[in-house]
């Protein structure tokens, strides 16, 4: 696995986007298990790959694509946490930086939804145990990134 990494994807206009990388090589002679990444900070940062349920090979990598695309011109901060089966680093983070970063507390989004689903079938995605540190309403907006 890496330690841990900063993307700083410099000064981004509103309405545009920008795209970073960072590369998880497993530097052992096992297998590695990648479990769950969990997100936190601005929504103005998205996951381009899924790595949840990856394994990779002794020796393997692969590059997980980050997407920014601002909202405001304020700053942006977030990490993705990355958890494994890495006895020596279980979990890594991810920092990412947009427009020098963001000095507030995000909304958090908490999403009920199965893991595991039988295809074909109807996954309903539930988001009302989200919440805004700052008291602030939410509203959802769903979109498709990727179908099986």
């Amino acid at each position: 696995m890496i330690q841990h990494i900063s993307l700083d994807f410099g000064s981004v206009f509103p309405g545009t986007e920008s795209l970073l990388f960072f590369t998880i090589t497993n530097t052992g002679d096992a297998e590695l298990n990648i479990g769950s990444t969990n997100q936190t900070g601005s929504g103005a940062f998205s996951l381009m790959t899924d790595v949840d349920g990856q394994t990779l090979a002794a020796g393997a990598s692969t590059s997980i694509l980050i997407n920014y695309a601002p909202f405001l011109e304020t700053g942006d901060s977030g990490t993705l946490e990355i958890n494994s089966d890495d006895p020596d680093e279980p979990s890594i983070s991810v920092e990412f930086i947009g427009n020098g970063g963001g000095e507030f507390d995000y909304p958090e989004a908490v999403l009920g939804c199965p893991n595991n689903v039988q295809l074909p079938s109807t996954v309903n995605i539930n988001g009302a145990n989200s919440s805004d540190p700052n008291g602030g309403s939410l509203s959802f907006d769903w979109s498709l990134n990727q179908q099986p």
